[in-house]
């Protein structure tokens, strides 16, 4: 399953250093797509864990971490939480 997210949305995810890979594997280069515990506001995802990726988008907040990046936001509000099972992340 791949992800169709619209232009102007890519368009506004500017910092992206992964080529959009998370579109069609659902990774980002090696790496499962940060689990999202809840969405907030806008572009903003608060990630289960704290495991850091080298990504403009992740930041430190509290003892968590916050997602940013416009497309994971609109993956995650269009497809939702389930939209990457355990057994697709392997």
């Amino acid at each position: 399953m791949s992800f169709t997210i619209s232009e102007k949305i890519l368009n506004q995810t500017v910092k992206c250093e992964f080529g959009f890979s998370c579109l069609k594997s659902r990774k980002n280069e090696d790496k499962p797509m940060c689990d999202v515990d809840y969405a907030n506001g806008q572009n903003v995802l608060f990630l289960k864990n704290d495991d850091s990726i080298s990504c403009p988008y992740q930041t430190p907040y509290g003892y968590g971490m916050v997602c940013t990046c416009p497309t994971h936001f609109a993956i995650h509000k269009i497809y939702g939480t389930q939209a990457i099972s355990p057994s697709e992340q392997d």
